[in-house]
């Protein structure tokens, strides 16, 4: 599994042909294109220059609709995230300017779900975002296409954070709305300290837009970063894997760039991340998610579910490293005495294999037995027995709470407990197992 990450190109310069614009992504190897979703003609709504009377303009407040020659993005496409206006100013001191950019942020809004976008920017946060919040948080609420707010690095505060103030600021205005994420504009002056960098790793940061201007030309002319830039970049892709949205500027500002030089630069970036360990590859799916609590008594649990525990092997290491000491404590060496362990919720056997290698490990005699309510869990067991334990294990298939064993035993071990000893309320389910202690 790699960390690849979708790289697409930004519209600076007005688009009149958004198909030329998707054509020229595509010769220069870049995977989406960012475009806005109106043209500069649809801000007219605002009616600053009063070609509108005032009959119009109260006419499309009440039933706003946008007239054809307004819309750049007019066919659904995947390969295109839509830029809301740039004029939109929902926290303007201007009351009918905010009435109206609420009115046409909405429009626009209502036709990027209308034609499937997959994404949207919203412009750069301004000092004032109370009625900001309020708008976005309503919308979003609607929208398909997912939404970002554009948000500087940083402006002329490398000692302030003002990008992350005003982030802030809006996210805790709209009570940590899901659906309300970042696209983050890297600057050419990043910030004074590493901490102010490092705290975006743990914001929803869904798009990093690096423009041309931020690159530097190298010894031959070519764009490339600076070193803190760079490391910057790679450790958004390495932790975030967000979208990189790069720009082509319209006159050279690197001697020898082509149009394809930025997006292949941040190419080589991306190829050259670690790769992830096993660990990371498999919990990926679960990064920032609040997981369903498990009910371990009500149901039975799936195989994917015992096979995520499993990739835990710190966990199963203090089992095995705990069964040893007690063994080690319990018994003498070279001591005939048998100790009786028992394997309560034994799933697929993780636990059973730690015991094992404890008392080969400690040269102690041991009888185990591995108990599981489990019936699918149960003919796993069974395959393990036949393959690989043999008369090592006693298996048992019964519920804990109700089984009356014939011996009782010296060592209870439980994955019920938990990585922290915590598992979601299971260690309850062990009293019942008390009993079955000598």
């Amino acid at each position: 599994m790699s960390r690849s990450c979708n790289i697409g190109l930004l519209a600076t310069e007005e688009v009149t042909d958004i198909s030329r614009f998707i054509e020229f992504a595509e010769t220069t190897t870049h995977d989406f294109v960012v475009a806005p979703i109106a043209k500069p003609s649809f801000r007219r709504v605002l009616n600053q220059d009063r070609t509108w009377s005032q009959e119009e303009h109260e006419a499309w407040k009440d039933r706003p609709v946008f007239d054809r020659q307004d819309l750049l993005l007019n066919s659904p496409g995947n390969k295109v995230l839509g830029l809301f206006s740039d004029w939109i100013d929902l926290d303007s001191p201007s009351d009918d300017i905010r009435t109206c950019s609420e009115i046409a942020f909405k429009q626009e809004a209502d036709w990027a779900t209308h034609i499937g976008l997959t994404g949207t920017i919203f412009p750069t946060l301004g000092e004032q975002v109370h009625s900001t919040a309020r708008v976005l948080n309503t919308v979003s609420r609607t929208m398909s296409p997912q939404l970002c707010v554009r948000v500087l690095l940083t402006e002329k505060d490398k000692e302030e954070n003002v990008g992350w103030k005003r982030w802030n600021r809006l996210r805790l205005l709209t009570g940590h709305n899901t659906k309300i994420g970042v696209a983050l504009e890297v600057t050419a002056e990043l910030p004074s300290s590493e901490a102010f960098l490092n705290m975006w790793l743990a914001e929803p940061v869904r798009a990093l837009i690096v423009p041309a201007h931020v690159f530097v030309p190298n010894q031959k002319g070519f764009p490339v970063l600076s070193k803190r830039h760079q490391n910057f970049i790679k450790m958004m892709m390495d932790k975030m894997r967000p979208d990189i949205i790069v720009t082509v500027p319209k006159d050279p500002i690197h001697p020898a760039a082509s149009p394809a030089s930025y997006n292949q630069y941040m190419h080589y970036l991306n190829r050259n991340l670690p790769e992830p360990n096993e660990v990371e590859k498999f919990a990926s799916g679960y990064f920032d998610y609040l997981q369903i609590p498990l009910q371990p008594l009500a149901d039975n649990l799936e195989n994917h579910t015992y096979e995520t525990f499993e990739r835990d092997p710190i966990k199963y290491q203090q089992y095995e490293r705990a069964v040893y000491q007690a063994l080690l404590e319990r018994v003498e060496y070279q001591s005939d005495v048998v100790t009786t362990i028992m394997v309560v919720g034994a799933g697929r056997g993780p636990l059973v294999n730690c015991c094992l290698r404890a008392a080969e490990k400690s040269l102690r005699k041991i009888r185990l037995i591995a108990l599981e309510k489990n019936p699918n869990a149960y003919v796993t067991l069974q395959n393990m027995k036949a393959q690989v334990w043999g008369d090592k294990v006693d298996l048992v298939f019964a519920d804990m709470r109700t089984w009356n064993p014939e011996t009782k035993c010296d060592i209870l071990v439980s994955e019920l407990l938990g990585s922290f000893g915590d598992n979601e309320l299971s260690p309850e389910c062990l009293d019942g197992a008390q009993k079955f202690l000598k």
